[in-house]
Order: structure tokens, then C-alpha cells, then sequence
């Protein structure tokens, strides 16, 4: 049967198979071979590939400077915290400082009365008579008994 067909066939019928069959395996080789959009293709999807790990990678980078943030932020807000805490510290010591020298100048001032009063006496007692320099003896001796 198969050699009854091929028997019967023309030169005709001939050509258009050999043709049929050479642009199948042209057809075939084109889309089999590695042409050059095949390449490329290959070459974007690597490409491709690579960009997606990069931006795994910076991704995770980025959480962990993110992380890092967060904990120089709470140092920061520590830190404020303790520099306001002295800045009140300062603040009550520097009025309690100012309350001290103005006791200290008064103080001051009453000293230098009393010592003028006492230079004073030094220069010029007080001279009592009669009633007077009794009455005072008599409240001298009374104290230190």
C-alpha cells in the first residue's frame, strides 16, 4: 500500500512534498535554534533576576537602618529628657544661688553695721551716771546670773 502510493505519485506531487518538508525543518530549526531574541530574552531575564535580588537585599538593608532609626530616636528622646532634667536642676540651683548671695549681702550689710557700731563704741563708750550707771549694772549682773 505504501509503495502503491509513492508509485503513483508525480514528479509534481514530488516537489511539493520535498518543499513541504523543507520548510517544516526550516520552521522547526528557526524556532528550535537560539536566535538572537532567544539571547536576549535570556539575557533580561537574568537581568531581571539579578535587579530582584538587589531589591531583597536593599529591602532588608532598608528594614535595618529602619530598625537602627527607631533606636537612635528613642536614644535621642532619652538623652533630651535627661539634658531637660538638668536644665531644670540648673535652673533651681542658679535661684537658690541667687537667694543665698542675697542673704549673703544682707548679712554683709548687717555686719558692716555692727562693726561700725562697735567701732564706734571703741572710739566713744557710752558714759552713764548715777541712776543710769546703776540701773545698767544692776541689768548686767541680772543676766549673767
Amino acid at each position: 500500500m505504501i509503495k502503491k502510493f509513492f508509485s503513483s505519485l508525480t514528479v509534481k506531487d514530488w516537489l511539493v512534498i520535498i518543499l513541504v518538508l523543507i520548510t517544516i525543518s526550516v520552521s522547526v530549526s528557526y524556532f528550535m535554534s537560539s536566535s538572537g531574541y532567544k539571547k536576549e530574552i535570556k539575557s533580561l531575564e537574568d537581568d531581571n533576576k539579578d535587579i530582584q535580588d538587589r531589591r531583597d537585599s536593599l529591602k532588608e538593608e532598608n528594614k535595618k537602618l529602619a530598625e537602627e532609626a527607631e533606636i537612635y530616636v528613642k536614644n535621642i528622646k532619652i538623652y533630651q529628657n535627661r539634658i531637660d532634667s538638668v536644665s531644670n536642676l540648673i535652673s533651681k540651683k542658679d535661684k537658690e544661688i541667687n537667694k543665698l548671695r542675697l542673704a549673703a549681702s544682707d548679712y554683709k550689710s548687717a555686719y558692716e553695721k555692727t562693726k561700725k557700731e562697735i567701732e564706734n563704741l571703741e572710739k566713744e563708750p557710752i558714759k552713764r551716771v548715777g541712776n543710769d550707771l546703776i540701773n545698767s549694772l544692776k541689768e548686767k549682773t541680772n543676766k549673767n546670773e
